[in-house]
């Protein structure tokens, strides 16, 4: 079916319309010939009647006195033929019209009218047979047919069915034209909106003005208007993407450029090495910027897909973390403390994000200690879902753990060697808004390193007798 609303609305409104008007005219034709039927049933029963009452009995014979005047108005009345017979009770034809048959069956004195409809002569006739006394004859009863041609009837029925049924197709046909101007009328609000936003320029992510829309189509407005914001969203966020990845590769790739070109003069092989290794170096530190703004956009993204997490347990997702980690913690000379609860720590989400806030935290953690430092890893099932990482490092002052959630801060005041692009803990927060939680700093015991909590809501698991869903 064609997709516009107007020919649709036309559609399903015009065919309850014309089978109203089918049904009407068909009711209107049956009660039509009932009600015609009847009435000239009981006319021709009163011709039958007349004809009755010009019977007369001469001995053992019976005669008809219909004068000629009354005959002819019988047979003629304009639109139909007339036809009459008399017969005695043994079938034999007494008086009337030769061609008319003969009837099958005749009902008792007293009893109701035969009626039946006949044909003569090509011509449909409706025929009543009725029967009556004749005391004066040894017949003691005689046998009255008569019938007419049905013109006057068909004419009366037609003059019914037109009188009725012409009105109400042309009330239908009013009411179509009616409602399609209607419809268009209805409709001019959605030409407007649509001519509104063909008008706009494709950086005119703007919502609609809800003031302008019709009540019914509001829901289909806010939709709408929640697809641009989320579109406008998208849009900054790309923007934010190459904005920092702009931020960020710009100096270093000044950097490497200037190393090439002192390498390329340079003829001393161990200065030349030399500056290969920073060049290396520098790449490196490029690499994980890099992977970390890949990270961050989608932390940014997984905020708008939300419907695709589902239960994960927080235990095997840390583990796993924990144990990919181990190789830069020996590295760094950190020691890694992991303990978990034995029951699952079910929290809805995306595993692979969660393994990247996981991650971060840990790299964190472990680059901001000493070597001989520990890092203690802890999920705790109770209330909530907690996750703490917490380090015996140089820890975060307290007037500075808001803001290392900020992209490209980073704690002042250290005196490790440590690199990176201060973009880590914006991943976390960015994951953990994703995911309905909350990310604290504190210090960690003894007032030393740093203790970050992130609360995760807890999914419920609903248990009936056939079967363990989660909920």
């Amino acid at each position: 079916m064609n997709n516009s609303i107007r020919r649709q609305l036309m559609f399903w409104l015009t065919i309850p319309l014309t089978t109203l008007l089918i049904v009407s005219a068909l009711c209107t034709y049956l009660l039509a010939q009932y009600f015609t039927t009847d009435l000239y049933d009981k006319q021709l029963i009163n011709t039958a009647d007349s004809v009755a009452g010009r019977i007369r009995v001469v001995g053992s014979k019976v005669k008809v006195d219909l004068p000629r005047g009354a005959e002819e108005i019988f047979r003629h009345n304009n639109r139909d033929d007339f036809y009459y017979q008399i017969f005695a009770p043994y079938g034999l034809r007494l008086a009337g019209d030769e061609h008319l048959p003969a009837p099958e069956d005749a009902p008792a004195v007293g009893e109701p009218p035969i009626f039946k409809n006949s044909e003569i002569h090509g011509k449909d006739v409706r025929v009543a047979i009725i029967r009556m006394l004749a005391p004066e004859s040894p017949m003691g009863s005689v046998i009255i047919q008569v019938a007419e041609t049905k013109n006057a009837r068909t004419e009366l029925i037609q003059q019914i069915l037109a009188g009725i049924v012409l009105p109400q197709l042309l009330i239908i046909t009013i009411a179509v034209v009616a409602v399609r101007v209607g419809i268009s009328k209805g409709l001019s609000p959605l030409n407007k909106i649509s001519a509104a936003i063909g008008e706009r320029s494709p950086q005119d992510l703007s919502p609609i003005n809800q003031k302008i829309v019709p009540d019914e189509v509001t829901t289909f407005v806010m939709a709408l208007n929640d697809l641009l914001e989320r579109a406008r969203q998208d849009i900054t966020r790309q923007r934010r993407f190459a904005s920092n990845a702009a931020h960020q590769l710009r100096t270093p790739l000044a950097g490497l450029k200037t190393y090439a070109q002192l390498a390329e003069k340079e003829t001393d092989l161990e200065k030349v090495k030399e500056l290969l290794r920073t060049q290396v170096n520098g790449l490196d530190r490029m690499t994980r910027t890099v992977q970390q703004l890949l990270s961050l956009s989608k932390a940014e993204h997984a905020i708008t897909r939300t419907s695709t997490f589902k239960p994960v347990d927080l235990n095997i997702i840390v583990s796993d973390a924990t144990t990919d980690i181990v190789p830069e913690s020996i590295e760094r000379q950190v020691e890694l403390d992991f303990q978990a609860e034995d029951t699952q720590a079910l929290v809805e989400g995306d595993s692979i994000s969660l393994r990247e806030l996981t991650t971060n935290l840990l790299e964190n953690a472990i680059r901001y200690n000493r070597p001989g430092g520990t890092v203690a890893i802890n999920v705790t099932n109770k209330e909530t879902i907690d996750l703490i990482i917490e380090d015996d490092g140089i820890g975060i002052p307290e007037g500075e753990r808001e803001r290392v959630f900020e992209r490209f801060y980073r704690v002042t005041g250290s005196d490790l060697d440590i690199t990176g692009s201060g973009l880590g803990l914006a991943i976390v927060y960015e994951i953990a808004r994703a995911h309905n939680a909350e990310v604290a700093i504190s210090e960690g015991a003894d007032g030393k390193g740093t203790r970050v909590k992130v609360i995760f809501p807890k999914v419920e698991i609903q248990e009936d007798n056939e079967s363990r869903e989660l909920i």
